[in-house]
């Protein structure tokens, strides 16, 4: 045994190294407080999103999302408040009970959180740019 040498670990293959990285977003240096504040930023993105989604509405846009636009025609606008809600506590709760109950770090829905922060981003600034044009 004194002359046998160890192995390296190897890590993930390269065609999947960044699907790892999703996984397991060490070199980020991603918290799970760090979760916290892009839990809270997607909020406010989410609640911009209602805001600007409403005033185009108001303005004689239509909504691109077919599920939104069904509990819009059956509820009004007002539902678009309580639904985002709703969508934020199931994914709260996904990351809460993935923490709690299964012992997965809420930093590893970093990526997952960021892509979701990103894409509503892209969605005001649509709306915002729709708004602009009916104006």
């Amino acid at each position: 045994m004194a002359g046998m040498k160890m192995k390296a670990r190897a890590g993930p293959p390269p065609g999947i190294a960044i699907l790892y990285e999703f996984i397991t977003p060490d070199r980020t240096g991603a918290a799970n407080r760090h979760m916290v504040l892009l839990f809270g930023l997607f909020f406010i993105i989410s609640m911009a999103d209602v805001v600007t989604t409403t005033t185009f509405l108001s303005l004689g846009g239509w909504e691109g999302n077919a599920v939104v636009r069904n509990l819009i025609l059956s509820y009004g606008t007002g539902i678009l408040v309580p639904y985002k809600l709703f969508l934020l506590g199931i994914l709260g709760g996904t990351i809460g009970i993935s923490w709690r109950g299964l012992g997965v770090e809420p930093r590893r829905f970093f990526w997952a959180m960021t892509l979701m922060t990103l894409v509503t981003v892209s969605i005001v600034i649509s709306n915002i740019a729709y708004i602009l044009s009916l104006l």
